[in-house]
């Protein structure tokens, strides 16, 4: 599910799961959709990916506890 993989993301870049707004894919075009449970469920097993964590637009980066959005590239 999304929210298995925001534990397993968080837990290895060490951040509050409870920061993350979103987590979109971002395909070969740049397009980017929504992750859901859908999305996850597809996944082959394994899969390489890449995982750019970025402070929302608007957010205080230096703020403890500010939201984060989560581009995944596979």
């Amino acid at each position: 599910t999304v929210q298995d993989l925001m534990k397993q993301i968080s837990s290895k870049q060490q951040i509050d799961p409870v920061r993350i707004v979103s987590i979109k894919h971002v395909n070969e075009k740049g397009m980017q959709i929504m992750v859901d449970d859908d999305v996850v469920r597809e996944l082959p097993e394994g899969q390489d990916m890449v995982v750019d964590i970025s402070t929302m637009p608007g957010s205080n980066v230096d703020a403890p506890g500010s939201p984060i959005e989560i581009k995944l590239t596979f």
